[in-house]
């Protein structure tokens, strides 16, 4: 499994390829008896993508976001600025979008 990137490497890419590694024989049954690898693609280079990292935490923790993301009932909202920056919708549409500057370095404002 092979996985092209444009940016730099990010943690979130290996978690991406991991849920590929582990959905992929879920999704099409002639992968299941396969020993699959993944692969990112960088433009200055490669990294590859041990299967062992797809541990039995991982598919827990995998397993309970998408029944979460999946659930009748939303999620619980939790605003700021550090994620309300990234979303198009306007504080006219959204009462909860909190406004302001993430200092440099910062992840998150609470």
């Amino acid at each position: 499994m092979v996985d092209v990137k444009t940016g730099k490497p990010k943690d979130s890419h290996v978690v991406q390829v991991l849920l590929y590694l582990w959905m992929l024989p879920l999704a099409i049954p002639v992968f299941r008896d396969k020993q699959l690898r993944g692969r990112l693609v960088y433009p200055n280079g490669t990294q590859e993508i041990s299967a062992a990292l797809l541990t039995d935490d991982f598919v827990t923790r995998a397993s309970v976001l998408i029944r979460l993301l999946g659930a009748r009932t939303p999620g619980r909202k939790v605003p700021s600025v550090a994620e309300c920056r990234f979303c198009p919708i306007s504080a006219a549409d959204c009462p909860e979008r909190i406004e302001g500057v993430v200092a440099e370095g910062m992840t998150d404002v609470f």
